[in-house]
């Protein structure tokens, strides 16, 4: 069977306002990639049930409890006479790789529910064009290789060259953080590079978002994206 080495991919969009006593209390948006690869059916429906059961699950979860907890907040600030503001849910994805039989994404999942400031949550997806499955981090090294203890060393490498140059991104414990909260379902596939990333709060305060770090595949001997 011909492989083709890349996806064909197109956004879908869903949006949808929900109102309590006549006032907008939530609005969601939800975006997310539909697949169709030429000659390879099955691994595409694959994919494409991955992603659109993601997005349903995002939209089921913002209509109940998201949407419970803004006619919630709304009662007390009328009943207090406060000011509301109203709840946000959005859900977009990013491209980092298309190409070699690989598909790598991520999303973003950003909740305003009041207050200063929204939060924002990371996943990743990567995926195998030839036979429509995830592809996980051990699988882009030979077996046996302490992969984890090269990745947090390049990470802490950076990350100390970056405090050395005057980026003041990171918590004072930074390296114990890296060390601790690393997630190995946290990253992406790039043409040149794996980026690994932290979720807001976990190595820097909330200033900094989400915290990446792009590394050489040849710098932790990790294999490049191959059909």
């Amino acid at each position: 069977m011909q492989y083709v080495y890349e996806a064909k991919l197109v956004t879908r969009e869903f949006k949808k306002e929900f109102t309590y006593e006549n006032e907008p209390v939530l609005q969601v948006s939800i975006q997310y990639p539909e697949v169709a690869l030429f000659g390879n059916k099955a691994a595409a429906d694959n994919i494409n049930r991955f992603y659109k059961n993601n997005a349903k699950a995002y939209f089921t979860y913002a209509s109940t409890k998201l949407l419970s907890d803004a006619i919630s907040n709304y009662e007390y600030a009328r009943q207090n006479k406060f000011p509301f503001h109203m709840y946000d849910a959005v859900m977009k994805y990013t491209v980092t790789l298309n190409a070699n039989c690989y598909l790598s994404t991520y999303i973003d999942q950003y909740e305003y529910t009041g207050g200063a400031h929204g939060n924002t949550v990371r996943t990743s997806q990567n995926f195998s064009l030839k036979s429509g499955r995830g592809v996980l981090l051990p699988q882009l090294f030979p077996p046996g290789v302490s992969y984890r203890k090269m990745i947090l060393s390049q990470i802490i490498k950076m990350a100390d060259q970056n405090v050395r140059e005057g980026q003041n991104i990171y918590f004072d414990n930074y390296k114990e953080l890296i060390i601790k909260n690393f997630n190995p379902k946290s990253f992406n596939l790039n043409p040149d590079t794996v980026s690994f990333y932290y979720q807001q709060y976990e190595i820097g305060p909330y200033v900094s978002g989400i915290i990446t770090f792009d590394i050489p595949y040849e710098a932790i001997g990790a294999k490049r994206p191959r059909c």
